[in-house]
């Protein structure tokens, strides 16, 4: 049988997903956040760091039309938040502490 000159698409890798994982750095997994200690006092300053008029305005959108975006995504306000809120935990881990912060923000 003669070929028809189909072309057949490369195959795709079987371990995309460690190849991926192999430039990355892992980070340590964080302890638990005590949100609650001290009367909620982190808790208070989220709402603090959220209702900076950079985050605000990324977290909620424009309340004028006339009010510029920083042109952040909602996942590096949430990280730029965890580094002010909690600046140890931010050494740690910070996409682990933006994912956690943005959570509770959500929650």
């Amino acid at each position: 049988m003669a070929s028809r000159g189909l072309r057949r698409s490369p195959r795709k890798p079987k371990n995309k997903d460690a190849k991926q994982k192999q430039g990355k750095k892992e980070e340590p997994p964080l302890p638990a956040i005590k949100w609650q200690a001290d009367d909620g006092a982190l808790i208070w300053s989220l709402i603090a760091q959220m209702e900076v008029k950079e985050n605000r305005l990324v977290l909620f959108g424009k309340q004028d039309s006339h009010e510029n975006t920083s042109g952040d995504s909602k996942i590096a306000v949430y990280k730029r938040i965890g580094g002010e809120i909690i600046p140890d935990l931010f050494a740690l881990s910070p996409n682990a502490l933006a994912k956690r912060v943005k959570g509770k923000a959500e929650e």
